[in-house]
């Protein structure tokens, strides 16, 4: 649209207001709802009653390398009914510019300063390098990835 080369396209992340601004008639209309949703590949916890609970601590901080174990104080406490596994953390990140990335780090930034100010909210974020960290092609390869490697994670 901004190119004009089409009359109406579809997007995760609406127009920001200075692409508004400066060119025009822009208009964001909502059409769908859209979720990104966290999975993660613990085989060990596959017949548990329940999904592992993250929460807006927590999450962040695996998706900068700072909790890098599923048995991690922090998120036992946050399960008290199951034994997590001492499965290392594989977070599963991608290089590519994404929709879903834009709204991925746009909730772990509201949810953590530290994830603002080491990734912040981005379509094409700068993934800090941290040792278990896995870089895939972009959201079908994340699968792929989180399939093939145990103890990852990912949107």
């Amino acid at each position: 649209l901004i190119a004009q080369e089409v009359d109406f396209a579809g997007s995760v992340t609406p127009f920001s207001t200075a692409d508004i601004k400066l060119h025009g008639d822009l208009q964001n209309l909502p059409t769908v709802a859209t979720a990104v949703t966290v999975v993660y590949n613990l085989p060990t916890l596959h017949n548990s009653s329940s999904s592992v609970l993250l929460n807006a601590t927590v999450l962040p901080l695996i998706f900068t390398g700072n909790i890098t174990w599923w048995n991690n104080s922090m998120i036992q406490a946050l399960n008290p009914d199951k034994e997590m596994p001492r499965i290392r953390i594989r977070p599963i990140v991608h290089g590519a510019s994404s929709g879903t990335a834009a709204l991925f780090t746009t909730a772990l930034s509201s949810m953590h300063s530290y994830f603002q100010d080491t990734v912040g909210a981005s379509e094409l974020p700068a993934w800090p390098a941290f040792p278990t960290r896995i870089d895939s092609p972009k959201d079908p390869g994340q699968i792929i990835s989180l399939h093939a490697n145990e103890g990852s994670i990912t949107w």
